[in-house]
């Protein structure tokens, strides 16, 4: 025999007394009870006559109608999913510019840094609780993390809740990819 825990012993051995209840319970009991219902539960009912297996005289009580349910047309739709604007182009501090002591005849043009094609594709907690961050280029997702080198000689220099700090060490130029906020509709 299956060794059962001692409660699910007792659930079962409820459910075959109430089983057998069922089955040798008096019918004039069924038909009382089915009367009774037909009169409390707030339906108008049609009396179909009941298979012959249960009894000639007996009746089934059935709803003439079902009430209407009411429906309210859907905010969103929940096989697209919560998709973002894009960002804002990121802003681009500008390195300190050394002060000229004599003019030239013409000015050089202050160095550049390269342009930003990242952009913030989303973030997540893994099951240690860490935060990973993803960037995205080109429809190809990079994970990034703080000290994280990024094609172009960016560098990732820090990460918070406003965005992704982005240093380029040759021009000493700091770079902020923001983080969108999160939509209403997809918090809890």
């Amino acid at each position: 025999m299956v060794n059962l825990r001692p409660s699910l012993r007792w659930l079962l051995l409820f459910s075959a007394v109430a089983s057998a209840l069922a089955i040798w319970w008096p019918e004039s009991e069924v038909r009382e009870v089915q009367r009774t219902a037909g009169e409390n539960n707030g339906f108008a009912t049609n009396r179909l006559p009941a298979p012959a297996a249960l009894s000639d005289t007996s009746t089934l009580l059935l709803p003439i109608e079902l009430p209407r349910l009411a429906l309210t047309r859907a905010k969103f739709d929940p096989f697209v999913g919560v998709v973002s604007p894009p960002p804002p182009a990121p802003k681009i501090a500008p390195a300190a510019i050394p002060a000229v002591s004599a003019p030239g005849p013409a000015s050089s043009p202050v160095a550049q840094p390269p342009t930003i094609n990242y952009r913030f594709l989303g973030q997540m907690i893994d099951p240690l609780g860490k935060t990973l961050v993803y960037l995205v280029r080109n429809d190809v997702a990079i994970q990034v993390g703080v000290g994280s080198r990024l094609e172009g000689g960016f560098t990732v220099e820090s990460i918070d809740s406003n965005g992704v700090g982005l240093h380029y060490a040759p021009l000493d130029a700091r770079v902020v990819i923001p983080i969108p906020p999160v939509p209403q509709s997809a918090s809890r």
